[in-house]
């Protein structure tokens, strides 16, 4: 994982670096796409990362450290990446490919332009990436500066985000952005699984075992049927309205501090 985060960001340095940094400060890019030019504007600390990714805890997937546990949160990544969670269900895998119809209206392109531009390989539909970068560039010549910041804020979800192999932008990519409802997805990109979702909540004791047991999830052919579970369990979410993450009584209890640091 440590790899992957420093690769992607070396990867949105070729081309889109210099197309991000000419976004007017002014520009409603931030309204419609929140801080996603940071993702590529900005550079990470490398020694920090490799630090960070020593107290990482597979099993609980969270950071572990002596008196406590880091576990990112849903609402913590929406107010980091300033985008909204929308209240329908997240990317899933099962949704029906995008029409190039639906494509071009959200990127304010020719239909043939698409067309000629999305691939087929390996049975899996991917959008060549340097075609965008040369249509981002276009439309910031020509002024189109809406265009011009959709396509970017794509470039980004497709080769940051959400990356495949360089280059190549792969149609899971194109769902999300269409969905304007990335945050789950990235979340559960980066973590697999909520198993230590505290909400906030100060622990009484360790988790318990039978909440942290894998799952082995064959996304290409689900013969128990995950998938569908998935779906159902996310519709089962409780959502509350609340100005302030977390709770304010947030004092762990003696049990929950001598699990961590025995697991530390």
């Amino acid at each position: 994982m440590q790899e992957e985060i420093l690769e992607n960001h070396e990867r949105a340095n070729f081309g889109l670096q210099q197309l991000a940094s000419t976004v007017p400060e002014n520009s409603p890019f931030t309204k419609r796409h929140g801080r996603l030019l940071s993702l590529v504007t900005s550079s990470p600390d490398e020694d920090m990362v490799k630090v960070l990714f020593q107290f990482f805890d597979p099993l609980h997937h969270s950071f572990t450290f002596p008196d406590y546990q880091l576990v990112p949160i849903i609402e913590e990544f929406s107010q980091l990446l300033g985008v909204p969670i929308l209240n329908q269900s997240p990317f899933n895998g099962m949704e029906r490919d995008p029409k190039p119809k639906e494509i071009s209206q959200a990127l304010y392109l020719q239909r043939p332009d698409v067309v000629a531009n999305w691939e087929t390989r390996s049975g899996i539909k991917e959008f060549l990436a340097k075609f965008l970068l040369e249509k981002a560039h276009y439309f910031w010549d020509t002024l189109d500066l809406q265009a011009f910041e959709e396509v970017l804020a794509f470039l980004i979800y497709g080769m940051v985000l959400f990356p495949n192999t360089d280059q190549l932008i792969d149609v899971k990519a194109v769902k999300i952005f269409l969905s304007h409802n990335s945050v789950p997805t990235l979340l559960g990109d980066i973590l697999h699984s909520f198993h230590t979702h505290t909400f906030g909540y100060a622990r009484r004791d360790g988790p318990h075992d039978v909440l942290v047991q894998g799952i082995m999830f064959n996304y290409e052919g689900d013969v128990q049927g995950y998938r569908q579970r998935f779906i159902r369990a996310w519709g089962m979410v409780n959502k509350v309205d609340s100005k302030i993450l977390g709770h304010k009584n947030s004092i762990p209890l003696d049990p929950y501090l001598k699990w961590v640091r025995a697991r530390a």
